[in-house]
């Protein structure tokens, strides 16, 4: 299990765990390959195929490019045909939807289509602007960097399941980072641990200020986000996310992981990694 909490408004990490975990005090210093694998960062250091989650920047790019709005229909034959490859829906959803109703239904054709609609130039100025691909700065060591495709060996299949969270690969830091300027107005905040030093008697050495990294999307892109991202939780896919009492918004991620025993890169095992994004 890994989870971050960040303040969307400052890039402040308020809490952070990965499970399992050891007792500081009493670490299993008679295993040194367990403890390695221990005291690694997860959260930081690990990447992963997003899935789903990844559904949520896809949308905000076409947003903002106005590849896309919010009554723009769709249709589902359980999967959309690339270059002759059917890259397969995890269901069919019946008639028409438009972009909120795939969002909440998670429906991969849609966002394949908003990919291929952006085109890869345009996707990839997303996700550098959105911090995918290379390492956000943190304040703590050992921090993994994702993996984007090399533009150029991009074909449209690996920009169509890009689209829908597949073919990519990003650290758990990277998704939380990118997705808080989709709900804060728009704005890429540095992810900072450390929030202030103080000296022996007390006094400020030193203190982190919100430092704006970058501007993928405007204050209008991030409210129709919020709206779309409160329809997942309230009548989607994310509903038990719901807390009485709060406003939910969020999107569910079910990735598939690739069997070990096998050199078929499209072999996958019956296990996946199952996430959810918040606010």
């Amino acid at each position: 299990v890994m989870c971050i909490a960040m303040d969307p408004n400052t890039g402040e990490i308020l809490a952070q765990v990965n499970l399992p975990d050891y007792d500081l005090n009493d670490p299993p210093r008679d295993d040194a390959e367990k403890l390695a694998d221990m005291t690694r960062n997860k959260a930081i250091a690990d990447q992963i195929d997003p899935g789903s989650v990844f559904k949520v920047f896809t949308a905000a790019a076409a947003l903002e490019e106005g590849v896309v709005n919010e009554h723009s229909s769709f249709t589902c034959n359980g999967g959309l045909t690339v270059n002759g490859k059917f890259i397969k829906c995890h269901k069919t959803h019946e008639g028409s939807q438009n972009l909120e109703e795939g969002l909440a239904n998670s429906c991969n054709p849609v966002f394949m289509r908003l990919a291929l609609g952006l085109q890869k130039e345009k996707f990839y100025e997303y996700m550098d602007k959105f911090g995918f691909g290379k390492k956000t700065g943190i304040d703590c060591g050992a921090e993994g960097a994702g993996s984007l495709w090399k533009i150029k060996d991009v074909q449209d299949q690996d920009l169509a399941r890009m689209g829908f969270g597949q073919s990519i690969s990003v650290t758990p830091l990277q998704e939380i980072t990118a997705f808080c300027s989709l709900v804060n107005g728009g704005t890429v905040y540095q992810p900072t641990l450390l929030k202030r030093v103080l000296d022996s008697e007390g006094k400020v050495v030193e203190e982190h200020e919100a430092e704006a990294v970058s501007h993928p999307i405007s204050e209008s892109t991030s409210a129709k986000m919020r709206s779309m991202l409160q329809g997942v939780v309230e009548k989607g896919s994310g509903a038990k996310a719901q807390v009485s009492g709060y406003t939910v918004g969020g999107k569910t991620g079910t990735t598939q992981k690739k069997a070990k025993d096998t050199n078929d890169p499209e072999a996958i095992s019956d296990k996946h990694i199952a996430s959810f994004i918040g606010f």
